[in-house]
């Protein structure tokens, strides 16, 4: 995986299994930019069961300033990556897409919160809340 960052400043990337970002981090990485900006980081999948997994770096500007999570990229592991965003829209796990869960969203509301980003963007916002309505279950 390659990219770009500040400077000089250390990258974290994380995979994890697709619609399981509350449960840890699979597998990590880190590497620094270069002056330019430019990093790359080779993530083992040995081990990891076949499926999707969601991908996402940020920067660690300082021991307690992180920069926000890049765009999620999609890999799949054994197969090709098929994003589903249904099973992302049920914050809550309660295998319903309902108020509930559209309460958390508004919570969360322009943060960057892992839950409720549906789309794992970085951002809360209505592309989520559009995602949410079309996997409505009440």
């Amino acid at each position: 995986m390659t990219g770009f960052a500040i400077p000089l400043v250390p990258v974290e990337v994380i995979m994890n299994k697709q619609g399981d970002a509350q449960n840890g981090k699979i597998v990590t990485a880190s590497s620094t930019a270069n002056g330019n900006g430019s990093w790359t980081v080779t993530l083992s999948t040995e081990g990891l069961s076949k499926g999707t997994y969601e991908v996402k770096a940020h920067s660690l500007v300082s021991s307690k300033d992180r920069s926000n999570f890049s765009p999620v990229l999609y890999v799949g592991v054994g197969e090709n990556p098929n994003p589903n965003f249904k099973n992302r829209a049920d914050l809550n796990r309660d295998g319903k897409v309902n108020l509930v869960d559209f309460s958390i969203l508004l919570f969360n509301w322009k943060t960057s919160d892992a839950v409720a980003d549906i789309n794992q963007d970085g951002n809360v916002n209505l592309t989520d809340f559009s995602i949410m309505l079309a996997n409505w279950t009440g």
